[in-house]
Order: structure tokens, then C-alpha cells, then sequence
């Protein structure tokens, strides 16, 4: 699911700044995002559309797949 959208995320909502970030799913980011901590888990993915940016402020942990 798109990043933006609350329903791509459990809990509901999308993630902010402060957040840790589990890629559990398909997800793309369809917006320019911040995170703490982001894991993209094995058989997972996170796919960075267009020109939008994800800024990471801690790990980000790549056990899946990342496109840029």
C-alpha cells in the first residue's frame, strides 16, 4: 500500500518522525516521510516513488528489498 495511506500501517496511521517503522508488506512511499528506525522485513519490500524522500534518522535495516 501507499506510505500516506493510515490503512498500510498497524496500528493505523501513518508513522511520523519520532516513529520505528516495520516494512511488513508492500509499501510505497508516495511522499517525502521522516522516520527514527526503519526495518524492511525478509520477503518484504519498500519501494521510494518518483522524487520523494525518506529521511532516517537512526538504523534503517534492509532484510527485504529497497528501490529507489
Amino acid at each position: 500500500g501507499n506510505w500516506s495511506n493510515s490503512a498500510t500501517w498497524s496500528p493505523a496511521g501513518v508513522p511520523g518522525s519520532s516513529d520505528n517503522v516495520t516494512i511488513a508488506t508492500t509499501v510505497t512511499l508516495d511522499a517525502n516521510e521522516s522516520v527514527n528506525n526503519i526495518t524492511v522485513n525478509s520477503s518484504d519490500s519498500l519501494t521510494v516513488s518518483g522524487s520523494n524522500t525518506l529521511t532516517v534518522s537512526g538504523n534503517f535495516t534492509n532484510n527485504g528489498t529497497c528501490t529507489y
